[in-house]
């Protein structure tokens, strides 16, 4: 009898606490699900930000065409920062500066810029990032424009509606885009 209570003893005691192979394998597996935790938030927050700024873009081109609808010397050949942003007609998401110079600023610090070309307006946003460039192309590329220029100086012509395949081939790693309606 005393063998036996000796044994379970000696079994209870090496099954007290993990051993390290355990612990190894616990952290490997916590470690892939952070990984992929992380990889998931990127992922969503470039989505929000390049929703964003097709939604700022948008929001621009309807509040010039409905500030200049009805004038007879359609939108002149000036800048319209200082127009749009005394009518409250820019978007909140936007960083703007309520006095001259009358700037306007997106997320990335770029700056936005709005102006006339007689019968035309060109709306030009600047400094995004590559994979934001590709979306904001794909995503606004059949909504109107009637022409697109993308590019670390913003002068590659893109064919409107855009494919991905002129959207990654005209944007680079900082960009300018610029979009051209009536």
């Amino acid at each position: 009898m005393t063998k036996k209570s000796f044994a379970s003893i000696s079994f209870k005691a090496r099954q007290r606490g993990a051993s390290l192979i355990e612990i190894i394998s616990y952290l490997g597996v916590a470690a892939i699900v952070i990984i992929g935790a992380v990889m998931l938030l990127s992922g969503a927050f470039s989505s929000a930000n390049s929703n964003r700024a097709i939604q700022e873009i948008s929001a621009l081109q309807l509040a010039v065409k409905k500030l200049y609808m009805g004038q007879t010397a359609g939108y002149g050949t000036a800048a319209m920062n200082e127009q749009l942003i005394k009518a409250g007609q820019v978007p909140s998401t936007l960083n703007h500066v309520t006095s001259a110079p009358w700037s306007i600023t997106n997320a990335w610090n770029g700056a936005v810029t709005v102006s006339g070309n007689s019968t035309t307006f060109e709306i030009s946003y600047g400094s995004i990032p590559q994979n934001i460039c590709i979306e904001v192309l794909t995503g606004l590329g059949t909504q109107g424009w009637n022409a697109i220029l993308a590019g670390d100086t913003g002068a590659t012509a893109v064919a409107v509606p855009v494919t991905v395949a002129s959207a990654t081939t005209a944007c680079s790693t900082t960009n300018v885009i610029r979009f051209r309606s009536t």
